[in-house]
């Protein structure tokens, strides 16, 4: 006979008791901000505002009910939308929280795929016990059909489910395979799309088939062998940053809980063999090393934006092609000023206050480093543009006039905050016609081609014209 618990409750003990840990560490949390008195003035106040919200949503019934009469179409854009969600997630979450706590576990008398199990089931049934509930809030708030909105958390719910099964098989994976992988699942979502827009097969009965496929395919990764090749290092060390963030804490305490190890990426991209040599006498070379330094303390910030400018260049593309003569010119925008905000709080950094440094040794190699930036988006703008059948020579010419036109407009960009920092203050009105006229310009150009032929033309002539550099000042 065994001296030792079973698994179950040995488990149902561990998660006892970190309940009651984390729940104490609310209370500590909310004891600096609250008091008794004002709970209970706050508890009342959110029952009024719910029946005053519920009061005021039903005045919008008809537009409610234009809302059930969604398409498939968009129901199919939903659950693709997850899915690529999931599979963007697979950096930091491995989909099942195995915690070290629970590792441990694994070095007693307990076999680690019943462990692994264990930790499957709590996130499943946590899942589904947040979106039985998001489902009752919905229905008793809102004038929409109880099978309308069970039919729209029935699909959230699969796409969740589905996206564990992504989430734990992806995690695993180097950085540039998850990639590879990334565009094939969109790649195959951009063609199954075309067959929706094509009518080939009605799209109730496609859409159905796309949800079943996925939820068999996440069935076989979830279950065939899921603990082979796991890197549970790195599962343990991510699984403890997503079982004891607690946001409300980090909020009032202003320290963000992290992981040891960022993003396997860019580990690999800033941690090669040129990042252990030592740094020579020459400013351009110590600029980009300092660059790599920089990019990767800021690895979560490049990543979502790279992530948001997939979503909107990809979302919007799919959508038609004016939608992507759109999303275009307003990615483009959004990717330079959030790269030129970076390139100038580089300079705040302490190690800069010690060093002198001129702007343009800095821009020059910030530009090398910006060339990975401009080669996803050029790679997502080519594949949307390979979707709306466009020929691959036109797709060369607007590529041309995209790619100088990103590195104009990052010029523009980066100008106006360097001249800022130094105290030279001028006019940009001349700079700033052209950046909205480029962006009318980028707009029409998937109309005609020799929009983009003409632009391109003008943007080589403004350079030579003009002479575009930064300013060069030392700050020594």
């Amino acid at each position: 006979m065994n001296d030792y618990p079973s698994l179950f409750h040995t488990y149902r003990w561990i998660r006892k008791n970190r309940f009651q840990k984390k729940l104490q560490i609310y209370r500590q949390a909310l004891a600096t901000v609250l008091d008794i008195t004002i709970s209970i003035y706050l508890f009342f106040f959110l029952i009024i505002s719910l029946i005053a919200l519920q009061n005021w949503l039903r005045e919008f019934e008809p537009i409610f009910s234009m809302f059930e009469n969604v398409s498939n179409d968009v129901l199919f854009l939903l659950f693709g939308a997850l899915i690529i969600r999931a599979f963007i997630f697979s950096y930091r979450n491995p989909g099942v929280y195995v915690t070290s706590t629970e590792y441990q576990l694994s070095l007693m008398p307990y076999i680690k795929e019943r462990i692994w199990l264990y930790c499957l089931k709590e996130r499943v049934l946590k899942l589904t016990f947040i979106f039985f509930v998001l489902h009752v809030v919905i229905f008793l708030l809102t004038p929409l059909s109880y099978l309308f909105i069970s039919k729209i958390i029935f699909i959230i719910w699969i796409a969740h489910m589905a996206g564990i099964a992504i989430q734990w098989r992806l995690f695993q994976d180097s950085g540039f395979k998850k990639i590879a992988k990334i565009f094939l699942v969109v790649l195959l979502f951009a063609c199954i799309r075309y067959i929706f827009l094509s009518k080939f097969i009605p799209s109730a009965i496609l859409l159905w088939l796309f949800i079943s496929i996925v939820t068999v395919g996440a069935i076989i990764l979830l279950f065939y062998k899921p603990l082979r090749h796991v890197d549970w290092v790195k599962v343990v060390s991510y699984s403890d940053i997503k079982v004891w963030s607690m946001y409300l804490v980090e909020s009032l305490t202003k320290v963000p809980i992290k992981p040891p190890k960022k993003y396997q990426l860019f580990n690999k991209l800033f941690h090669g063999k040129k990042a252990k040599k030592p740094l020579p006498y020459d400013l351009s070379v110590i600029s980009i090393r300092l660059w790599r330094v920089f990019l990767k303390e800021h690895g979560d910030l490049l990543l979502k934006l790279i992530s948001t400018i997939f979503l909107l260049i990809i979302g919007l593309g799919l959508q038609g092609k004016w939608l992507l003569s759109v999303s275009i010119p307003l990615a483009i925008f959004i990717m330079n000023q959030m790269v030129a905000s970076l390139f100038a709080y580089q300079f705040q950094q302490p190690i800069l206050h010690a060093l002198p440094w001129r702007f343009r040794p800095w821009f020059q190699s910030f530009k090398k480093w910006y060339v990975v930036l401009v080669f996803f988006v050029s790679l997502a703008i080519a594949g949307m543009l390979l979707f709306h059948h466009i020929s691959v020579w036109a797709i060369g010419f607007h590529l041309l006039f995209y790619i100088l036109w990103m590195y104009i407009d990052l010029f523009i960009s980066i100008l106006v905050r360097s001249n800022n920092m130094i105290g030279f203050y001028r006019s940009y009105r001349s700079l700033y016609l052209l950046r909205l006229s480029m962006m009318v310009a980028i707009f029409f150009s998937l109309i005609s081609i020799w929009i983009s032929m003409i632009s391109t033309i003008l943007l080589v002539a403004f350079v030579l014209i003009n002479n575009l550099e930064i300013k060069d000042v030392n700050s020594a």
